[in-house]
């Protein structure tokens, strides 16, 4: 196994760096590295007053590491960037050209064996094996593909996860020093993988912002999950299926994402989506008999039904025999496929009143039989929920003021437009 050089770089930072990075930086070990302010925020490395190390250093609590990362991009860089946050447990991530190629973690947690195991593709057992031939100077990958533990597919896709996983941890860091060497290059034993840091980015972001809100609704890998006495339809994705399998009031959410192989974020916002919709419960927590986002999107439709309610009085008062039944069979015929399901068994009264807990079920519903498509774009379902809600009252205020235009007078007309418009700002 190849042994680490320590080298010390300023004052109070000491990194460890792979040998064949000191050689390539022309270093020697515990060498001292002098850091020179090259700019606002940005610094060289120089090893003694003649020569300088072509390298930047930059304070993570001044500059994003979204941003170095969108630099080096932008800027078509090759080199490797080592990152040192405050538990000193370096990254260190390899660009070609701008993209990722390489990617390495001193964190135990992003150790290939146990990004494997997490991921459900070994067991203990033979983790246990590998990492006990890899002591005796085996490669990780290797060890599993001859003893048969893994497939190349398998272990192709463990090695992308593993990179992806600890860049987008690196996104969140907001303290801790940063350095690109500019021309390292990976070394040729290594795997290496193409990653598009735009791509990267672009899901580091929407990753951030999504794990704020998991997290505030599942505390940890421990929690266990239970089916709630509301059990979802028969037809959901064949994702979500396979994780409604794994929810037996027993097993943690650890091992669920490992019998589901949905890897840690997947597996967690697909359950947090099960949670808001009310499909399943936190084992110990008060079991809620409809889930917070139902009970808000009724209360949404319930707003409309009042202005439904008035527009279709109004009709009532000017046209004698008005049957909004008839013009509502047409309304229905007329949507596109995805309305037709918001809409589908939904018994619109001849007031206009749109029954809330059957559309908000719908709506459920929907989202559900649709997660597997709508998580490769991005967003939450809860958030996707809303927009389904407001697009399908939209289209029903759209067909009253379409019924409106062509039925009724011009004063009577114009207080239709009034009402609809009042509840669209509102």
């Amino acid at each position: 196994m190849k042994t680490k050089i320590q080298v010390k770089v300023g004052e109070g930072y000491n990194i460890r760096l792979p040998r064949t990075i000191v050689k390539q930086m022309g270093l020697t070990e515990n060498q001292m590295i002098a850091v020179i302010p090259a700019g606002y925020k940005f610094s060289i490395l120089q090893k003694n007053p003649d020569e300088e190390i072509p390298a930047m250093i930059v304070n993570l609590s001044s500059v994003n590491i979204a941003d170095l990362f969108s630099f080096l991009n932008m800027t078509q860089r090759t080199g490797m960037l080592v990152v040192i946050p405050e538990s000193f447990l370096s990254t260190s991530v390899y660009f070609s050209n701008g993209d990722v190629v390489y990617a390495f973690s001193e964190d135990r947690n992003f150790k290939i064996g146990q990004i494997l195991y997490k991921l459900g593709y070994i067991n203990e057992e033979e983790l246990r094996i590998a990492e006990e031939e890899v002591k005796e100077g085996g490669k990780f990958g290797s060890i599993l593909l001859k003893k048969g533990f893994i497939t190349t597919k398998e272990l192709w896709a463990g090695l992308r996860y593993q990179m992806e996983e600890i860049i987008y941890n690196l996104f969140s860091l907001k303290n801790g020093i940063s350095f690109f060497i500019e021309g390292v290059k990976v070394d040729p034993e290594l795997a290496q993988i193409s990653l598009s840091t735009q791509n990267l980015l672009m899901e580091g972001f929407r990753r951030m912002d999504e794990w704020t809100v998991i997290k505030e609704k599942i505390k940890g890998p421990d929690v266990i999950l239970e089916l709630s006495p509301n059990p979802p339809p028969i037809k959901v994705s064949d994702t979500v299926k396979k994780v409604l399998e794994t929810i037996d009031g027993k097993t943690s959410i650890s091992e669920i994402i490992r019998k589901t192989r949905l890897g840690e974020f997947g597996t967690y916002k697909i359950l947090f989506q099960l949670l808001k919709l009310g499909v399943i419960n936190v084992l110990g927590e008060p079991v809620q008999t409809k889930s917070e986002e139902v009970i808000k999107w009724e209360e949404k439709i319930e707003k409309y039904n009042k202005c439904f309610k008035d527009v279709v009085s109004i009709f009532k008062k000017k046209i004698d025999g008005f049957d909004l039944k008839k013009h509502l069979d047409d309304f229905k015929k007329s949507l596109s496929e995805r309305m037709k399901k918001v809409f589908q068994d939904v018994d619109i009264d001849e007031s206009g009143w749109v029954p809330p807990s059957k559309l908000a079920e719908n709506v459920r519903n929907l989202l559900l039989e649709e997660s597997d498509e709508i998580t490769k774009v991005g967003g939450l379902l809860n958030i996707l929920g809303d927009q389904f809600v407001i697009e399908a009252m939209n289209e029903l205020l759209n067909f009253l003021q379409f019924l409106g235009r062509n039925l009724l007078d011009e004063d009577s007309y114009k207080e239709v437009v009034r009402l609809v418009e009042e509840i669209r700002k509102g």
